[in-house]
């Protein structure tokens, strides 16, 4: 008896291969006492006993969950794939390649150790010949090394051949050959004589044609890996924000369109480079270059992140995006703030008191009233304040503040923070007039068309609101956005009052500079007394 395989779940009685398994002691009442579970596979191939012991395993983990009361796991089971002929001729020589590698030096003109390498030689000679003239239609087993060979190279590579298919005994010659040649080296070394091919499917040329066939991705070995199928399961796995997965996505659909192809095992460092001089000088939608910190910070850290969870889960071994990057020409010099002017901001604070169109929605209404004023006197995203519900306005301790937490919507860092209202906009009445509301502030759900986590409502509110400020108000510098504006004006007008930095970060939702300021926490009363600094704007 032998253990073999993954987890050591296989293991070989005689020639038949077997599902072994232990038994908790806590559950075995659920296996009838036995301490250990043993399914025959009825096989001896190792290649055929990969794809039943999946199943075996699946039972198993079944029965082990429904006995604690748990929920059975899920498992995934990986698709059989069947390899090309010309994959097995490589696979095959680089094993050969490396076991010739491993060989120790051998004690010349030793009579015995000759005469057994050259009946081994005969033997190797005369079944290899038998394949080539019936393809194993005779019924003859190859010879235990060989087959073992061929499992092992199975097991590693992931194939599931038959032992009746043509492949099966295309992999069991090509192995045979590969003993008969280290056979040769071996009588060529015991003998002193120099190590020459005798069998030219290893000859050099042939490792040469080897390489240049898998050089830059054109038939690499394995199945395919999709491109697309490992970002999902980067989503799935680290969650990030929908709108990150909105533009991420379109990232990842843009490179697999500029490849022709899937599969993520072919990509190449140079393809990486290729696409990003492509977006360099062509990769806006109308043909013109996109700039260096758009496809640093947007476009590579997509493929990057993607590339990296393939590797993290074993479908590749290289996440060839690493290290890519873009070097750009230093930051031109600001001529402006990016945030609001003085002016600017009683421009657009003056604008939100005026009368508009009867058309315009009662929740568009509202927006254009108090979410600029907002804005200004918090310093928050205008989505963070767009998908604002009645329920995150509310008193605590005494102080009017807004919850902006990520059940609401999408928060940048997945955190929840309570802000206090600055008491100009308590004397405006925003807290009665949000009281007389229900659900949702600034939009109705129930006039939703196709929105998504991707695409919400809150972000047409502010799409909406950018729209206001440039048509309407008309502060149409495209130095400065038209939402975004404010957040740069309190920061700026925050380090004219001395805020206190680490509460001046978390009313913005920035991420504390240290870990000393991760300690504790930050209550509505701190935040109403530095946003008390910022004087009344007198409109």
């Amino acid at each position: 008896m032998k253990a073999i395989g993954k987890h050591g779940y296989l293991a070989r009685r005689g020639n038949t291969l077997y599902f072994r398994r232990g038994v908790p002691a806590d559950v075995r009442d659920a296996f009838a006492g036995r301490s250990q579970v043993w399914v025959s596979l009825r096989t001896s191939s190792i290649a055929v006993a990969r794809s039943r012991l999946q199943r075996e395993i699946d039972k198993f983990e079944a029965t082990l969950a429904a006995a604690r009361g748990e929920v059975p796991p899920a498992v995934i089971a990986s698709a059989p794939y069947v390899p090309k002929a010309k994959e097995i001729e490589i696979c095959v020589r680089d094993a050969f390649q490396a076991r010739m590698e491993r060989v120790q030096p051998l004690r010349r003109n030793d009579a015995q150790q000759v005469a057994a390498a050259r009946l081994r030689l005969e033997d190797l000679k005369a079944f290899q010949r038998s394949v080539t003239a019936s393809q194993g239609l005779l019924g003859e087993s190859p010879p235990l090394d060989v087959q073992w060979q061929c499992e092992a190279l199975c097991e590693h590579q992931g194939w599931l051949l038959s032992e009746t298919s043509d492949l099966w005994w295309m992999l069991v010659d090509m192995v045979a050959r590969a003993q008969i040649e280290a056979a040769e080296r071996q009588i060529q070394s015991l003998e002193g004589r120099p190590s020459s091919v005798v069998d030219l499917a290893f000859a050099p040329e042939q490792y040469l044609g080897d390489a240049r066939a898998t050089e830059g991705g054109a038939a690499h070995l394995g199945p395919a890996v999709s491109l697309l199928e490992l970002f999902d399961g980067y989503v799935k796995e680290r969650k990030p924000s929908p709108a990150t997965v909105k533009s991420f996505r379109a990232k990842v659909r843009s490179f697999q369109a500029f490849l022709g192809h899937d599969d993520a095992r072919r990509i190449t460092k140079r393809d990486i480079a290729l696409w990003k001089d492509q977006l360099l000088e062509t990769g806006k939608a109308d043909g013109s270059p996109l700039g260096a910190k758009t496809v640093r910070e947007t476009y590579l850290p997509a493929i990057k992140s993607t590339l990296k969870h393939g590797v993290a889960g074993g479908q590749l071994t290289e996440n060839v995006a690493a290290g890519v990057t873009v070097a750009g020409r230093r930051t031109p010099p600001r001529l402006r703030s990016a945030g609001f002017t003085d002016t600017e901001a009683r421009q657009i604070l003056s604008a939100t008191m005026c009368k508009r169109s009867k058309r315009l929605s009662p929740e568009r209404e509202r927006a254009i009233r108090w979410i600029p004023w907002l804005l200004a006197y918090t310093g928050a995203r205008v989505n963070e304040i767009a998908q604002l519900r009645v329920e995150d306005v509310k008193a605590v301790d005494g102080i009017w503040t807004l919850t902006i937490t990520p059940e609401a919507g999408s928060t940048k860092d997945g955190n929840a923070r309570v802000v206090a209202l600055h008491p100009h906009i308590v004397e405006q009445g925003f807290p009665e007039m949000v009281g007389r509301l229900q659900g949702r502030v600034f939009f109705d759900p129930s006039r939703a068309r196709c929105g998504s986590d991707e695409n919400p409502q809150s972000k047409k509110v502010g799409e909406h609101l950018a729209r206001w400020v440039r048509d309407q108000v008309g502060i149409i510098d495209p130095r400065v956005k038209p939402n975004h504006g404010w957040r740069h004006r309190f920061k700026t007008i925050a380090r004219d009052c001395r805020m206190i930095p680490e509460v001046r970060d978390y009313i913005q939702g920035h991420a504390p500079r240290n870990e000393s300021e991760a300690y504790g926490d930050i209550s509505p009363k701190a935040t109403l007394t530095e946003i008390c600094r910022i004087r009344p704007y007198e409109i």
